[in-house]
């Protein structure tokens, strides 16, 4: 992913994510984690 990509996913889910709870937030970090790891070169 590049930096860019990065931002577009963080800006997207930033709102969804201050309005989440903990165990949202827990679960939307695993998928950008899962995201990371899998668009690794």
């Amino acid at each position: 992913m590049t930096r860019a990509s990065i931002r577009k996913v963080v800006d997207t889910w930033r709102p969804r994510y201050l309005g989440a709870s903990l165990k949202e937030k827990t679960k939307m970090l695993d998928e950008f984690v899962a995201l990371k790891v899998t668009s690794a070169p």
